[in-house]
C-alpha cells in the first residue's frame, strides 16, 4: 500500500503588502484560482479577515513573541480530557432546538 497524501485546497491573495512586519495584507483574485498544498508544509492556524469598509484582505498571523510563552501564559484553557468538549457539543444541540 502506498503513502498517504494529505493535502489542503487554498485560494492565494494577490497584490500582497507588508504594512508591518506582522502584517499582510491583500486581495482575492478577479478570476477564480485554486491551488493545493501538502499539509505537512502547513506550519500553524492562522485566521483571514475581510474588512466590510473596503476590499482589502488581512492575514490574521500570530504574534513571534507567543512562542516564548508557556500555556498557562497564553490564558487559554486546556481541556483536561474530552469531556468538556462532550458538554460543549451539549450546549450547542441544546440551543439549536429552541
Amino acid at each position: 500500500m502506498g503513502k498517504e497524501l494529505v493535502l489542503a485546497i487554498y485560494v492565494p491573495l494577490e497584490k500582497l503588502t507588508y504594512l508591518l512586519k506582522c502584517t499582510v495584507q491583500g486581495k482575492w483574485p478577479k478570476e477564480e484560482v485554486l491551488c493545493i498544498i501538502e499539509c505537512r508544509h502547513i506550519t500553524d492556524l492562522i485566521g483571514v479577515w475581510a474588512s466590510l469598509e473596503g476590499d482589502n484582505i488581512y492575514i490574521l498571523q500570530k504574534h513571534p513573541g507567543l512562542s516564548m510563552l508557556v500555556e498557562e501564559e497564553k490564558g487559554q484553557a486546556v481541556p483536561s480530557n474530552g469531556q468538556d468538549d462532550e458538554v460543549l457539543d451539549a450546549n450547542v444541540a441544546t440551543e439549536s432546538l429552541t
